[in-house]
């Protein structure tokens, strides 16, 4: 079965005249490696907006054109805030074999540590249970 990895995020961007938030969705077909620690994205194509609609539709529209996901593993991550939820990236793929969506790293172990906040001894044992190796 083929897959496809969707990432979405929005990046804030702090200058003089304000803050600008910057919404990025990336569409790869894996990673391969590229050395013994290194490796990198296949056939990556990223989209990037100051509007999170714009990006969305734009990733939605690519996908559409390019993919046929009638029998492709859909596999999505993102921080689950607004605009990243799963729901939203059932949007973008529409119809699909099968769609897994996970929470990043940064936002599973900071979810993690807010979770189990009374139980430190925990946490750092959870984490390392939870890493990928």
């Amino acid at each position: 079965m083929p897959v496809l990895c969707l990432e979405g995020d929005g990046v804030m961007i702090k200058g003089t005249q304000g803050r600008l938030e910057f919404h990025r969705y990336q569409v790869c077909e894996g990673l391969r490696n590229v050395t013994y620690k290194r490796r990198e994205r296949t056939n990556a194509k990223e989209f990037v907006s100051l509007s999170r609609l714009d990006a969305l539709n734009e990733t939605k529209e690519y996908i559409a054109n390019t993919y046929d996901l009638a029998n492709t593993l859909i596999i999505g991550n993102a921080d689950g805030g607004a605009g990243y939820a799963k729901k939203d990236f059932d949007e973008i793929v529409g119809r699909c074999a099968k769609h897994e969506h996970f929470l990043d790293v940064f936002h599973l172990n900071k979810k993690i540590k807010d979770r189990l906040c009374f139980a430190p001894e925990l946490q750092g044992k959870l984490i390392y249970a939870l890493e990928f190796k």
